[in-house]
């Protein structure tokens, strides 16, 4: 298997600056319930979604959090030299590995569960997608060249290869090293019960779906074999199945036909989750693994909506913020 191309991609480094968000449950700052969503609220720098907004092009970004039903919407930090891309509490609740743009660079960053005391964990090189180890002693992140422009768009990224490095490393910032070297991986994610991670890596035949020993050794392809691009992804709370986004091929019109899919962690039972209303991307398991959300589009601006796992019932709406776009995931990880 082909793990490393020198190619290198024609879009420029504000595309990194795309808000970003992800779900995960707050345990320690949010006493009065389980679980939240933590997302990216921004204001988009343009009037069209249809313009500069699929280019990237946003004001600073901020991290937020809100009741897994929309209500109780909080600014988790107020970092103004920082756009926050998203990142993830650690297990125990107490801390979040993030990542975000600061003097322009992107880097992970490790902080308290509301955003305070701030430590960078990563330096000069591009480094993105952080996920914790199940034990909160390590941390899992893609690493790209210092002056790579790779674009993370949904669409954008199954069009190109871009040299990354699949990273680990303590809690800390410590121990730096590489488990694998390939083209474009992204959204990579620590099982939450077994000794192994999952991730999206291009291919020849498009995006796929991999799991790798923490140790390194050769992936194990688990999705697709269509040439469909399988990106985004992210581990139920048990550890059975694995959330993505189906990219459709060819992109038809600059637009991917996309929808949300989940599959067993050995790449059996696929349930087709949403149709392709309001362009569902960037999915995420909700508070357990009987719901879901995503960020989806509605031809105006982007929002965070939700629906279950097993593709029925209907379809909430969770945010509706006059002026600006929030988004879950958007750029993977």
């Amino acid at each position: 298997m082909r793990t490393r191309s020198r190619r290198t991609l024609g879009v420029t480094i504000a595309a990194l600056t795309t808000a970003l968000a992800l779900v995960s449950p707050a345990r320690a700052e949010f006493p009065d319930q389980g679980n939240r969503i933590l997302y990216v609220r921004a204001k988009l720098n343009g009037s069209s979604m249809s313009g500069p907004a699929r280019g990237g092009e946003f004001e600073v970004a901020d991290l937020f959090s809100m009741k897994n039903n929309g209500r109780d919407a909080r600014r988790l930090a107020d970092t103004p030299s920082t756009s926050e891309f998203g990142g993830w509490y650690s297990p125990d609740g107490e801390e979040i590995v993030f990542w975000g743009l600061k003097r322009d660079r992107v880097r992970v960053f490790r902080a308290d569960a509301d955003g305070r005391h701030v430590t960078a964990l990563t330096g000069n090189e591009t480094s993105v997608m952080p996920n914790w180890s199940k034990n909160g002693k390590q941390v899992v992140y893609v690493k790209y060249p210092p002056a790579s422009t790779r674009s993370f768009w949904p669409g954008e990224a199954a069009r190109g290869l871009a040299d990354s490095d699949l990273m680990i490393m303590d809690a800390d910032g410590s121990g730096k090293h590489s488990i694998l070297a390939g083209d474009s991986i992204v959204s990579p994610g620590w099982s939450p019960t077994r000794a192994e991670i999952a991730f999206s890596m291009q291919t020849e035949e498009g995006g796929k779906i991999f799991l790798i020993s923490p140790e390194g050794g050769e992936p194990e392809l688990v999705c697709c074999e269509t040439g469909d691009d399988a990106l985004f992804l992210d581990w139920s709370p048990d550890g059975r199945r694995l959330l993505f986004q189906q990219i459709e091929q060819p992109i038809r019109r600059g637009l991917p036909g996309t929808q949300v899919m989940s599959i067993r962690r050995n790449g059996s039972d696929p349930i087709e989750i949403t149709d392709r209303s309001y362009l569902p991307i960037l999915p995420r398991f909700a508070d357990d693994a009987a719901r879901v959300v995503y960020t989806g589009e509605d031809g105006e601006t982007f929002d965070i909506f939700r629906t279950r796992s097993d593709g029925t019932g209907g379809t909430k709406r969770l945010t509706d913020t006059p002026n600006k776009v929030e988004f879950l995931n958007l750029l993977g990880g």
